[in-house]
């Protein structure tokens, strides 16, 4: 196991909260862009949230990373938490769930305030933007080697 692959597998594997979010497992893996310089890792912890891990590399060292949460609240609303690196902790809420497609969106946030996963094959992509997927930025992973 590569160092960083290692890193990323401890540090989300340490974190839990309660609630389920089943019905996105095919989020769950190890997620890296084409070049290697960007990871996404998802693990479903044993009361069916999901914890997430995403580290983007700048010249060999760590440039960006984020703890990501998905849970699922007693009334059923599906939430993303984000804890990115020097930024406050955003939480955006998806209406519904399609197949193996999601969009979280919180509108008071700045940017951005949708985040959408999509899983076709063995690609999944995520894609932040403002409201109504104004301004994107797309990011295509593939499962990990």
């Amino acid at each position: 196991m590569r160092p960083i692959s290692a890193l990323l597998t401890v540090l989300v594997l340490g974190i839990s909260q309660s609630a389920s979010a089943g019905h996105l497992d095919w989020m769950v893996g190890c997620w890296e862009t084409p070049d290697r310089m960007a990871k996404e890792v998802w693990v479903k912890e044993k009361d069916g949230s999901l914890t997430g891990f995403n580290v983007v590399l700048d010249g060999g060292h760590i440039g960006f990373y984020e703890v990501l949460r998905i849970t699922t609240s007693a009334d059923g609303t599906v939430s993303y938490t984000a804890h990115p690196i020097g930024q406050s902790t955003t939480t955006f809420n998806a209406p519904a769930v399609s197949g193996k497609e999601v969009t979280f969106s919180n509108p008071s946030h700045d940017y951005p305030q949708e985040v959408t996963y999509k899983r076709d094959g063995s690609i999944l992509y995520a894609t932040i933007s403002a409201l109504n997927g104004k301004v994107p930025q797309s990011f295509n992973k593939r499962a990990c080697e």
